[in-house]
């Protein structure tokens, strides 16, 4: 085993199979690069600076601290007390946070997956094409951006604060899951069954989105700026032709939408300025209700953007 101590900087260390670099307190390390097999670890206070973890290869950061690390198909743990800045995760690479460990400002694309549990905290990710976030078992997320082709998913436990999900980002919020603060710009967010926003506002901009409510009856989140081209898909709302029934209490700068297959009903709180008669439903392909907001005619000025 390799240690590096307080005041020795390090740089350029190769770490094969069976080897292993520590960095202690005031010891710096930077352009590790790890391959299968090795492994480095980051204690108190040290630091590491643009490491690469190979397939097979691992960095540790137990209460230490790392940037910039290129994750290209190995492992990187962040465990209580370590924090990991402006990573890149790629190739089957995994970072797992947990303990209170954080991580800001990672890049997670091309088969890498940020997995955070039991305490673990993720701020600023970018998930991009080919990329996951998973969250679980008491983790928090705030910030994150689900581009193309990326995807969060937030299981029980878990709690997602202000995420952005672009065109052709997916996000899901599974059974015991929290989303809060959510921006739809374009992409695809589902609430699952037993998945919540709570009592938090879902944003749409202008690029729209679909937000899919499993169980839209137990839905008390507020949605803005919604409108075209976004559409709301209440799964659990059979249409039924004319037999599905919309209605909408106008209450000046908000209102509620009410929506029924005469089983089950749908109470969706809307913020900004809304005309009944704009809504419009449809069979959403899955024996759902698929709800959107197009301009009537004659009230385009009213209905021509989407609401905020």
């Amino acid at each position: 085993m390799t240690t590096v101590s307080s005041g020795v900087v390090s740089s350029g260390l190769i770490v094969s199979s069976g080897s292993s670099v520590s960095v202690g307190s005031g010891g710096t390390t930077i352009g590790t690069i790890i391959l299968a097999g090795g492994s480095e670890t980051v204690g108190l206070f040290g630091l590491a600076s643009a490491s690469l973890v190979s397939s097979g290869g691992t960095q540790i950061l137990a209460q230490g601290t790392a940037r910039g690390t290129i994750v290209n198909g190995g492992s990187e743990t962040v465990g209580g007390g370590g924090f990991l800045s402006a990573a890149t995760v790629l190739n089957g690479g995994i970072e797992y946070i947990s303990n209170g460990g954080q991580a800001r400002s990672d890049i997670v694309s091309s088969g890498g997956t940020e997995t955070a549990d039991a305490g673990g905290f993720a701020i600023s990710t970018m998930v991009l094409n080919g990329g996951r976030q998973v969250l679980s078992n008491a983790a928090d997320a705030y910030g994150t951006v689900v581009s193309s082709g990326g995807t969060q998913l937030v299981s029980s436990g878990a709690n997602d604060d202000a995420s952005i999900i672009d065109s052709g980002g997916f996000a899901k919020v599974l059974a015991g899951g929290s989303a809060s603060g959510a921006i739809l710009s374009g992409g695809f967010l589902e609430i699952a069954s037993g998945g919540t926003a709570g009592a938090s506002q879902i944003n749409f901009t202008t690029s729209g989105g679909t937000l899919q409510l499993d169980q839209s009856v137990n839905f008390h989140g507020v949605i803005s700026g919604f409108g075209v081209p976004g559409a709301i898909d209440l799964r659990d709302i059979s249409f039924l032709g004319s037999a599905t029934t919309l209605g909408y209490s106008d209450l000046g700068t908000s209102g509620t939408l009410t929506v029924s297959d005469g089983t089950n009903t749908a109470t969706l709180n809307l913020l900004g300025h809304y005309v009944a008669g704009n809504f419009a439903s449809q069979a959403d392909g899955n024996g759902g209700t698929l709800i959107t907001d197009p301009p009537v005619a004659g009230l385009s000025m009213l209905a021509g953007t989407p609401h905020s």
